[in-house]
């Protein structure tokens, strides 16, 4: 990948450590990115992520409060923060333990890299994220790159969109244009759409279920599971942020 072209780029970095934050902001600098937004903390993250310097890519610190910045990147993909659910988010952590890994994964981060982070490791997923992106899947409570099969099952049958990568662009050389702006706002509109109907569907066949349960049951059996899980699928329709 031509630095060069990549002068263009910023990034936001969430890194709590003193030390560690100079370290990967220098490595982030010396792969070429123009602009590094080095945050201390996530109130800093979200004043970045709708600053006038769109960025291209977040790095962010899982170690200091791993369930904040999931809900953090959660909340960038389902455009509760900044203008674009598609940004690159790569996510670091000294403990990639299992239920850690799974976690941030579920929450919508393109990728993870193990502390201590180095320029190359750096270099070489930033390379491949430009120009390799999985696609991405909307189903009920997750919006992000498609995972492998068996990870989530729900996300087998899912349309897979290609979406808009500003850093791929970027780092071909072209000019970003308004062009791009359109196809972020195209994207979503697909996805929430699908996740309307995702959980929409599911509604109506509970709903469906419920009824006709009922009207067989004599003896006043309870319908609590389904009852919650109703209520919990129109929380998730009253919590989808129109594009």
């Amino acid at each position: 990948m031509d630095s060069q072209k990549l002068k263009s780029a910023s990034v936001v970095l969430f890194e709590t450590n003193g030390e560690m934050r100079r370290l990967v902001k220098s490595a982030l600098l010396g792969i070429g990115f123009g602009f590094v937004h080095d945050c201390r903390t996530l109130k800093q993250v979200c004043d970045a992520a709708v600053a006038d310097t769109k960025p291209d890519v977040f790095v962010l610190d899982l170690d200091r409060d791993k369930d904040a910045v999931c809900a953090l990147i959660g909340d960038i993909r389902h455009s509760r923060i900044g203008d674009n659910p598609f940004v690159i988010i790569i996510s670091m952590t000294h403990n990639p333990e299992e239920m850690i890994v799974h976690h941030v994964l579920d929450a919508g981060t393109d990728d993870i890299v193990a502390k201590p982070v180095s320029a190359k490791i750096l270099s070489k997923r930033i390379a491949y994220l430009s120009q390799n992106r999985k696609d991405f899947v909307a189903v009920p409570g997750y919006l992000g790159p498609q995972r492998a099969k068996g990870v989530r099952p729900d996300m087998e049958e899912a349309a897979q969109v290609k979406v808009p990568n500003s850093l791929g662009v970027k780092a071909s050389g072209k000019a970003m244009t308004k062009i791009d702006e359109i196809e972020i706002k195209r994207a979503a509109n697909t996805f929430t759409q699908q996740r309307l109907y995702g959980i929409i569907l599911p509604i109506i066949n509970l709903t469906t279920e419920l009824q006709t349960a009922a009207a067989e049951t004599e003896n006043g059996e309870s319908f609590e599971d389904d009852i919650s899980r109703i209520v919990k699928l129109v929380g998730e329709v009253r919590g989808i942020q129109m594009p």
